[in-house]
């Protein structure tokens, strides 16, 4: 399959698209002297600012999700630059996310650095990451999989959840009410005292919804409820060192319209213990162990009929080495996933793991600047996979900066794919992409724009 995609971005959360994919949008932030630094970590898993990257990326602040008065996920993603949503009826109903014109699987989705979604099918449940729980949101647009392995064909989506203040006690509270008998309650407390920090977060929402299809068979309303927890601490050591524990809790039950099933409960949690230590004078470590659930029990007019349940367990171990002078920074380690699923449905093979090894470089030479990364993933099912990226730059004398960027992907079968009875093929291969990008991008007065041509070839695609 061949796709080819015209993209005129610009960072915010105010856009309008037609296709070819055209986007106009407004800034977030202004880029005089005054403005605060924009800082990422998901385009190159390390603290880099923003105007350092390569990568097409948007970052969607906490302060900008309450002034967006957005009320979920897929709401706020969809105004964004190259991407683009589906969503089946509403407030909590199945929504999936697309990356410059590649599938919804192609996506990665992490949550605090922790892998989310369906071993089963495949995708990300966003509907089930509430945004009462979100602090920040980072959005890396192009192949990531020299990076993070499979599915970041498309790009990649980190969500971290709230961080709270790292000074002082601060608690807060709200309730609304709005259409479709609509109500939702959450309540704050966060509080630190400069070396020691915490935040906790309990959410709920109900609503009635609305009927999404009109058929005789379903004269409803397609009512939803969730209920949604979040606690992060974290510890600042005297030598540097910090120590981080999240954990998102979301349980929700949703109506919908359907032949097969009109109703589900569904389960997600994510947890994750994270460690950032100085080794040497230029030289830090970062290792995190991390689960994910996603549960999900379905029902046909409040009879059982099955379920499905994904438990994903990971561990990373990374370093970050700056070397003196101009030669640049190195980042490389190590990743180890292991995914089980279980429910109704018998699978031949119900577990699977995963090993990568990655180094990535990074540099600026005057003007001009290089990113490179490469990556071997191991993998239980289909064996060994590499993939690979060059990025190349180029600043003007006037800001404007010149972007060139070649990149290999792949995302590994899903179980269904592979063993649902009388459906899946064993013999499935990952499927596989190449992509090539121009960019240019420049400062204003109000902000920051920029104009990206890309290509994505994906080749073995499963249907």
């Amino acid at each position: 399959m061949n796709k080819f995609i015209f993209t005129l971005a610009g960072s915010g959360l105010l856009s309008l698209s037609v296709s070819p994919t055209i986007v106009f949008a407004q800034t977030e932030q202004a880029s005089d002297a005054s403005s605060p630094i924009e800082i990422l970590i998901t385009a190159g898993r390390k603290q880099q600012a923003a105007s350092d990257t390569l990568a097409a990326t948007n970052v969607v602040t906490r302060e900008t999700l309450e002034r967006s008065q957005a009320e979920t996920l897929g709401e706020v993603l969809s105004q964004l630059p190259g991407v683009s949503l589906a969503n089946s009826g509403g407030v909590g109903k199945s929504t999936s996310v697309f990356l410059r014109g590649t599938e919804s699987d192609h996506v990665l989705v992490l949550v605090d650095g922790v892998k989310v979604g369906s071993a089963t099918l495949g995708s990300t449940a966003f509907e089930q990451l509430p945004l009462s729980q979100i602090e920040r949101i980072e959005v890396v647009r192009g192949p990531r999989s020299s990076l993070y392995g499979s599915e970041a064909i498309g790009g990649v989506i980190q969500v971290f959840t709230r961080q709270g203040s790292k000074n002082g006690f601060t608690p807060r509270a709200s309730v609304s009410y709005g259409t479709n008998n609509t109500r939702q309650a959450d309540v704050n407390l966060s509080g630190g005292n400069g070396t020691s920090w915490f935040n906790v977060n309990a959410a709920t929402e109900r609503t009635d919804g609305f009927n999404a299809f009109n058929a005789d068979t379903e004269d409803d309303d397609d009512g939803f409820e969730s209920t949604n927890f979040s606690f992060r601490a974290g510890h600042g050591f005297s030598n540097g060192a910090k120590l981080e524990f999240s954990t998102l809790l979301n349980d929700s039950e949703n109506e919908f319209d359907g032949s097969f099933g009109n109703e589900s409960e569904n389960k997600q949690q994510v947890n994750t213990l994270k460690l950032t230590t100085p080794v040497t004078g230029n030289t830090r470590l970062t290792a995190q162990v991390g689960q994910s659930r996603d549960e999900g029990d379905n029902f046909k007019d409040g009879v059982f009929s099955s379920t499905f349940n994904t438990k994903r367990d990971t561990a990373s171990f990374s370093a970050e080495t700056d070397f003196s002078g101009q030669a640049g920074t190195l980042v490389y380690g190590f990743d180890y996933q292991d995914d089980q699923v279980s429910g109704t449905t018998t699978y031949d093979v119900s577990s699977r793991n995963n090993k990568g090894l990655f180094v990535s470089y990074e540099n600026q030479f005057g003007a001009n600047a290089i990113a490179a990364s490469v990556r071997q993933d191991d993998n239980e099912q289909f064996g060994d996979y590499t993939t690979g990226s060059l990025a190349l730059g180029h600043k003007l004398r006037n800001g404007v900066q010149l972007r060139a960027t070649y990149g290999t992907g792949f995302k590994a079968p899903t179980f269904n794919e592979l063993y649902f009875p009388d459906f899946g093929n064993p013999d499935f291969k990952p499927e596989t992409s190449q992509s090539a990008e121009l960019g240019i991008s420049g400062n204003t007065a109000n902000g920051r724009w920029s104009v990206d041509i890309f290509e994505n070839r994906l080749d073995d695609v499963i249907a």
